[in-house]
């Protein structure tokens, strides 16, 4: 009983490896998410009167940077303002399309009796 055997080559990405790269890109869309709130927060924070009790100095400024970026990455990764969520969807759906395919080997000839 002689059946040819025809091999498929997967080139498309596993499982695992579909959700792991799903995560990333998710990851990557709140992070530029955060990005677009950090520059938000700071220039709202510009627009403010900088003259109050504490007054202005390099550490001050260094610490309100550092605040503006935990809190841009905090409203990214739970609510946010739909950036992320917008752009994840988009990549995702153009990712999707243009997925490798599985290959197919052409059919084997079958043994020849000799």
């Amino acid at each position: 009983m002689n059946s040819p055997i025809r091999p498929t080559l997967t080139t498309a990405p596993a499982a695992s490896e579909r959700n792991t790269e799903k995560e990333r890109l998710q990851k990557a869309c709140q992070d530029f998410e955060a990005i677009m709130l950090k520059s938000l927060l700071k220039e709202m924070r510009a627009s403010v009167p900088q003259d109050g009790l504490l007054g202005t100095d390099s550490g001050r400024e260094m610490m309100q940077d550092l605040m503006d970026q935990e809190v841009a990455l905090q409203m990214a990764r739970t609510q946010g303002i739909g950036i992320g969520d917008r752009l994840y969807e988009t990549f995702r759906r153009h990712l999707g399309a243009t997925a490798p395919q599985p290959a197919t080997l052409p059919p084997a000839d079958s043994p020849k009796d000799k």
